[in-house]
């Protein structure tokens, strides 16, 4: 997959991170994706009437286009990705992406793996026994191992490498996770009655 820079950047972290980069291979429009999204249940981004394509979007693809997304709400709803569907972990060897997109991956899925171990009460009662995802990067990044203090070591470790406060963001993104899930669990409490 081939990637342009969007700007003429001149601060090297943002290029380091490739947080200004986008995958032109991605063929896919945002809604397109959000669509995907919320047929694999993450259901909070907008808009909420997003209607999958003609063709779907395979699990990899949908992952190479998030990872190499221009959209931060993209790039962070990968973890709520891999949160619901742990069993994509064993899907990631058949990547191939750029260095930018490749990184985006190892973080998202690492701080995923982090984040579910945090929350894994609260995430049962709402998704009943789920595997955990393996470790596939915390060694690689130079972080303690994601089952270290149920996750919160490596998540503030891997928060404290980024280019912007990656904590709050993760707060969030459960926040909007957990919202998600209490939705449907009433709804379906309701249509059982």
């Amino acid at each position: 997959m081939k990637v342009v820079d969007n700007f003429n950047l001149t601060n090297g972290r943002q290029r380091q991170f490739g947080y200004n980069r986008i995958m032109d291979s991605c063929h896919y429009e945002y809604e397109l994706l959000v669509a995907a999204l919320r047929k694999r249940g993450v259901r909070f981004l907008a808009p909420s009437d997003a209607q999958i394509g003609p063709k779907p979007i395979d699990d990899l693809d949908l992952i190479a286009c998030l990872a190499s997304h221009d959209q931060p709400r993209l790039r962070l709803a990968l973890a709520a990705l891999f949160i619901l569907h742990p069993e994509l972990a064993g899907q990631l060897d058949g990547l191939d992406l750029p260095p930018a997109a490749q990184a985006e991956l190892r973080t998202q899925y690492t701080a995923a793996a982090c984040l579910q171990r945090m929350w894994s009460i609260r995430l049962g009662f709402y998704l009943g026994q789920f595997p955990l995802l393996p470790d596939l990067y915390s060694a690689a990044l130079g972080l303690p191992p994601v089952d270290a203090h149920y996750g919160k070591l490596c998540l503030h470790t891997l928060a404290a490498r980024q280019p912007f406060d990656q904590l709050p963001a993760c707060d969030g993104l459960m926040s909007l996770l957990f919202a998600q899930l209490k939705t449907v669990a009433t709804h379906e409490y309701a249509a059982a009655g």
